[in-house]
């Protein structure tokens, strides 16, 4: 019998030979000890899918910072509320279905005055066009839809590198498992 508790028995199986673990590896070949319980692999498994989230979110954060080449970059990646202007702007240009000056503001959490300021300096830079119908709408120019694609074809080659995936196929099969049982 050893003295570790059943929990960091788990989560040291998982990280055996500095490799991600599938929940049926616990399974089918248990740590030393006493048998752990299905709610210790489980949060086992939850515990190593957080820390490859926050490895990728930190990944994605140094990412971020080092992507300062264009103008672009720089304006968008100068703060979060910036950063995620340029994806409401994406995802109005590709549900075609254009944000006011107002929804905008909602969606980012900022003032309507912060909001006119970034879309004007968009517009002014060719980063944001306006809706052909009314000019109070706003969605992404052919020039942010290309950096966007940029960006998230970096990201899934940046996301397919991690553990993270494997570590979230680990855990919702396993939930799904126990789900059935």
């Amino acid at each position: 019998m050893t003295d570790e508790p059943r929990e960091q028995r788990a989560k040291r199986h998982l990280e055996k030979n500095g490799k991600q673990t599938e929940w049926h590896d616990v399974l089918d070949n248990p740590p030393m000890g006493p048998p752990i319980s299905s709610e210790e692999i489980e949060q086992a498994l939850a515990d190593e899918y957080a820390k490859h989230l926050f490895i990728r979110q930190l990944r994605s954060h140094t990412e971020k910072s080092e992507r300062v080449e264009t103008r672009l970059q720089r304006y968008f990646n100068s703060t979060p509320a910036k950063n995620m202007l340029a994806k409401v702007l994406c995802i109005a240009t590709y549900d075609n279905s254009p944000y006011t000056k107002t929804e905008i503001s909602e969606q980012l959490n900022i003032s309507r005055q912060a909001a006119h300021t970034y879309i004007e300096e968009c517009l002014e830079e060719g980063w944001a066009v306006e809706c052909e119908c009314c000019q109070k709408h706003y969605k992404a120019s052919h020039t942010l839809i290309e950096a966007g694609r940029k960006f998230a074809h970096d990201n899934y080659m940046s996301a397919k590198k991690s553990a993270l995936i494997p570590a979230y196929h680990a855990l919702s099969g396993y939930r799904a498992l126990r789900k059935a049982s």
